[in-house]
Order: C-alpha cells, then sequence, then structure tokens
C-alpha cells in the first residue's frame, strides 16, 4: 500500500525531476571533482545532503514495488535534514560568536541566517512526523513544506535587500570593473538558479499533498504482475536449459553408408548434397 498522495503520474514525474535538479545543482559533484582533481575529501556534510535526497528519489522509482524499510525512506532523509540544518545553525552560531570582524552588517546577516535555519528546522520536523506511518499523516508533510517555502522566501529577499543596501546599492553594480562583471552576473545567476531548484523539490512535495484525500492505492497487482513475470523467466530459462542438456544428452544416430552429418544442425544428409539447409557446407 501507498498512500494516495502518489496518485497522479504527472505529479510523481514532477517530483523526481525536481528532486534530480537539486541533486544534479547540489555542491556534491562539485566536491567530488575537487576530491578527485585536487586531492580535497569531500566533505560528509555534502554526502549527507545528497543521501537525503536520493533516498526520496529510491522511493518515487519504486513506488509500485514492496520491500523492507520503504515505509522509512522519507522520513530518514528529513531526519537527515533536520540534522543537517541544526548542524548547520550550531556552526553558524560558534562562527558568529568567536569572529573577530563582527560588524554590524554581520550581526544582520546572522540573524537571517539563524532564521533560515529555525524555519528549516520546523519544517522538516514536520515533515518528518507527516512522513511516517506510510503518510497517514499527511497534513503535517503539507504544513513542513509550506514553511519551509514561506521561510527560504522570506529570509532570502530580506538577506538581498539587506546586502543591496550593505554593497551601496546601484552603484556597486554600476562601478564593477568590465573585467569582473562577467563573473559577477554568472555567479549570481548560478546562485538564483540554485535557490530556484531548491524551492521546486519542496514546491513538488506541495503538489503531492494537494491531491484529493482518498483511500490508499493497493499495489499488490503491480508486485503480483511481477513476481508473475519473473517465475515465468526463471521457468523459460530452466525448461531451455533442459532442452539443452537433452539434446546434449540424446544418443548421436549412427550415419548410413553414403551420408553425412551436418555439423551445425545435426541432420544426415546424402553425399549428393554438399551444403545443408542451414547453411553449412561439407
Amino acid at each position: 500500500m501507498i498512500s494516495y498522495i502518489f496518485k497522479n503520474k504527472t505529479k510523481n514525474i514532477l517530483m523526481i525531476v525536481f528532486t534530480v535538479l537539486y541533486i544534479i545543482s547540489s555542491d556534491f559533484f562539485t566536491g567530488f571533482y575537487y576530491s578527485i582533481t585536487r586531492q580535497i575529501p569531500i566533505s560528509f556534510y555534502e554526502i549527507s545532503g545528497v543521501v537525503a535526497f536520493a533516498l526520496i528519489l529510491v522511493y518515487m522509482f519504486t513506488l509500485k514495488r514492496q520491500y523492507r524499510l520503504k515505509e522509512w525512506l522519507f522520513p530518514v532523509a528529513f531526519a537527515i535534514l533536520t540534522a543537517m540544518s541544526i548542524y548547520s545553525l550550531v556552526t553558524n552560531i560558534v562562527y558568529h560568536i568567536t569572529s573577530q570582524q563582527y560588524h554590524y552588517f554581520m550581526y544582520y546577516e546572522s540573524i537571517t541566517s539563524y532564521a533560515s535555519y529555525v524555519f528549516a528546522i520546523i519544517a522538516y520536523v514536520f515533515c518528518f512526523i507527516g512522513s511516517i506511518k506510510n503518510f497517514k499523516n499527511d497534513v503535517f508533510l503539507k504544513i513542513g513544506v509550506i514553511i519551509k517555502i514561506v521561510g527560504t522566501v522570506l529570509t532570502t529577499v530580506i538577506a538581498v535587500i539587506m546586502e543591496f543596501i550593505a554593497m551601496g546599492g546601484m552603484e556597486y553594480f554600476e562601478n564593477i570593473d568590465e573585467t569582473y562583471r562577467t563573473y559577477v552576473y554568472g555567479s549570481m545567476f548560478q546562485t538564483v538558479v540554485k535557490w530556484i531548484l531548491s524551492l521546486f523539490f519542496f514546491v513538488g512535495i506541495l503538489l503531492l499533498t494537494s491531491n484529493k484525500k482518498s483511500e490508499y492505492i493497493d499495489i499488490t497487482p503491480y508486485v503480483e504482475e511481477r513476481k508473475a513475470k519473473k517465475e515465468a523467466k526463471k521457468a523459460a530459462r530452466l525448461e531451455a536449459k533442459q532442452q539443452e542438456e537433452a539434446k546434449l544428452n540424446a544418443p548421436v544416430p549412427e550415419i548410413p553408408d553414403g551420408s553425412w552429418r551436418c555439423m551445425a544442425c545435426g541432420k544426415i544428409l546424402p553425399d549428393s548434397e554438399n551444403k545443408c539447409d542451414c547453411g553449412y557446407k561439407k
């Protein structure tokens, strides 16, 4: 049985696409590249983030399959994300407390970063509760993703406004050196794309939870059909093996005088024929 939130195929596909895009845009692949080219170990934090979203991706790809621990893939993913957000919050607090160059902008910046992590922690806890017991309390999942989306947008907008003012407004962009302008705008574009993709992932979950509440989906027919096909293939392979063994163990017929046996198919042919119907030549 799977939750009714997965009954819409289009939304399921969008969820898969958004998750894949999020993983691709994460820092994991950059860290993996540097670990190979520059011998810099990839951080456990980056690996954990990919693992969390990979678990969700595995669940989406195996909706019609039944296996142990399937119901825990989503909850474990949100538990990992919760732990990562708590870790980030604590490390940021420690950094700002011990920083030697703590100024007013850094103070306001730290507040927005703290707020974003707090929003994330609350959101992931709600998502965890909403995804356990096979999404029995999916309303919590919906509340969680809404908190995450609203919190991300709100803190990002405030942070951007504060940074814009701190840099001097439009004067900063007008005074960017021509040599670095492409790099600056390119970096800004990449950041915006990454931010949008992170939101799309949660929008995908929100779309799933927007399905009209109904009975759970019974995946037993799919499981039984897959099992029947597997058994049929197994039986076909066994039969083919038995036929091959029977053919190999069959007694070899004697070749009459004035005849020859085809080495390819075993057919007995008269000496007057130099080629078998199968194409083998004497």
